[in-house]
């Protein structure tokens, strides 16, 4: 629990999630198991393991220090033409060896984020970057 405690907030939730699924299917499919009287709970023991086996591996690579953590300033927020959801979230930040940058990340949804507000991104260092004028693309793996 120490280990998990020491992550980034980002990087916390994430393990969180995986590891909490994880248990939810497995009990989940314990009761059902029992309710049945059958075996059909094996496939979901497995993927419970697996869950929490993703959720570990999170936490050796940040240990292993295969992370990333930028913080930076939200700039704007492009949107949607009609329906104005979020697109991309442009924010400027300092990368670890001491650069200013504009940071361009592709989204989907808002996150809680608004104009002006400290943003805190955790990206594996195998992410791909991507050049367009003047911002830097981030394209982040799912994690």
């Amino acid at each position: 629990m120490k280990r998990i405690k020491a992550l980034p907030h980002p990087i916390q939730k994430q393990v969180f999630i995986r590891l909490l699924f994880g248990i939810g299917v497995a009990a989940v499919s314990v009761i059902l198991s029992l309710a049945y009287l059958d075996y059909t709970f094996l496939p979901a023991i497995l993927i419970s393991i697996a869950l929490a086996v993703l959720g570990l591996r999170i936490v050796q690579k940040y240990e292993r220090d295969e992370f990333i953590v930028i913080q930076g300033t939200c700039k704007k927020i492009d949107t949607t033409l009609m329906k104005k959801r979020p697109k991309s979230i442009i924010m400027s930040a300092q990368l670890p060896d001491g650069d200013d940058v504009l940071l361009k990340i592709k989204t989907r949804r808002k996150h809680g984020i608004w104009e002006g507000c400290n943003v805190e991104l955790c990206m594996d260092k195998k992410a791909t970057l991507f050049e367009q004028a003047y911002l830097d693309l981030v394209g982040l793996p799912l994690y």
